[in-house]
């Protein structure tokens, strides 16, 4: 049984993972490539010897000019912001405008009313009515 877990770690998987590399592991590459520019086969050798093709450094080379272009950006750690907290504030604020202006809504229907009622119990009264008061 112990020979056939051993025999198990030696098997070559068929399928192999994707290369990563290190972005001063590239700068490296890079700048070997471009001091070995002027000598014949020197780039050649550099690529057969770190197993590299020349389109995946040309990537690499204009990856870098474009960082420089922009200038290099800090990464930000932690948690990725939500892009709809922006919106829910938003809302959240208008809903408590809404409800604002329906109470100011109601407010003045409500005095509306009380003047109506006033106006029907009060009615306003004529000039003969206010001289015949204040002369009488």
């Amino acid at each position: 049984m112990a020979k056939e877990a051993h025999k198990k770690s030696e098997q070559i998987e068929d399928k192999p993972g994707r290369r990563r590399f290190e972005p001063e592991y590239k700068l490296r590459i890079l700048q070997e490539v471009d001091a070995n520019r002027d000598k014949r086969g020197a780039i050649g050798e550099i690529l057969r010897r770190e197993g590299l093709y020349a389109s995946q450094v040309a990537v690499w080379k204009r990856e870098l000019e474009s960082q420089l272009a922009e200038g290099i950006k800090a990464r930000k750690r932690g948690p990725k912001p939500d892009p709809s907290i922006p919106l829910q504030k938003e809302n959240e604020r208008q809903a408590k405008q809404i409800m604002r202006l329906k109470d100011e809504l109601r407010r003045a229907r409500l005095m509306l009313d009380v003047q109506k009622k006033i106006s029907e119990l009060f009615p306003p009264q004529t000039e003969d009515e206010t001289q015949n008061e204040n002369g009488a």
